[in-house]
């Protein structure tokens, strides 16, 4: 059974228990608060998915970051951003200058809410165990 609340949206996270593991999953269920971004802007949150990644910082593109040392399993509030037509966001290893990913260019609409996540293995060279970084688009 699943504590879900009629009328309430909610998100399930399912990640592998350890790196060495391909049968063992971790999950989490969180109750998402959708209320609509101020006006003119949107929100958007961030989760580590990535079991054996080290604390990560998310990074705006040669700027600051929006979120910093997050280490699995981790799940950020809403936060409101300017819209913008493109932006490209890198996750950095906290306290690394150097860039592990970085996500392609994507649009944040205002009055939109998103999830930017990233999941595989922190080393992972191909396939379901590759390093990749996603953006969903709540509401």
């Amino acid at each position: 059974n699943l504590p879900f609340e009629s009328d309430m949206s909610y998100s399930i996270f399912i990640s592998r228990k350890s790196a060495q593991s391909t049968e063992e999953a971790s999950g989490y269920i969180v109750q998402d608060n959708l209320t609509a971004p101020a006006s003119g802007k949107a929100k958007i949150r961030f989760t580590n998915q990535v079991t054996d990644a080290p604390s990560v910082d998310v990074k705006m593109k040669g700027g600051a970051a929006i979120f910093s040392n997050r280490a699995f399993p981790y799940m950020s509030d809403f936060i409101s951003v300017d819209p913008a037509v493109s932006y490209t966001l890198e996750i950095h290893e906290t306290g690394n200058s150097a860039v592990k990913i970085e996500l392609p260019a994507f649009n944040l609409e205002a009055n939109k809410i998103y999830t930017l996540y990233i999941n595989g293995l922190w080393d992972g060279t191909g396939g379901n165990d590759a390093l990749a970084a996603h953006v969903i688009t709540n509401k």
